[in-house]
């Protein structure tokens, strides 16, 4: 009984395994609405490092998209 568990355990980890490297072969494929619109206004990306003070050589890159209609007098809505 045991046994038959642990190579279901081990059968079940290298499905897993399997599936996940056939997903990663994968690539996304773009439509029209991915590309720039005519008459749609284009904000700005701007890329930032922040640096770690207690683990020397840790940092991590972001980047920060602002639309173009903006407006830093009113509240906005903030997704991360």
């Amino acid at each position: 009984m045991k046994r038959n568990l642990i190579r279901m355990a081990l059968l079940s980890c290298l499905a897993v395994t399997l599936n996940l490297s056939y997903a990663q072969e994968e690539t996304y494929q773009y439509s029209a609405n991915s590309e720039r619109q005519a008459g749609v206004p284009q904000g700005t990306v701007t890329k930032y490092t922040w640096k770690s003070t207690l683990y020397e050589g840790n940092f991590r890159e972001y980047f920060i998209y602002v639309p173009a209609q903006y407006d830093p007098a009113k509240s906005a809505a903030l997704m991360v």
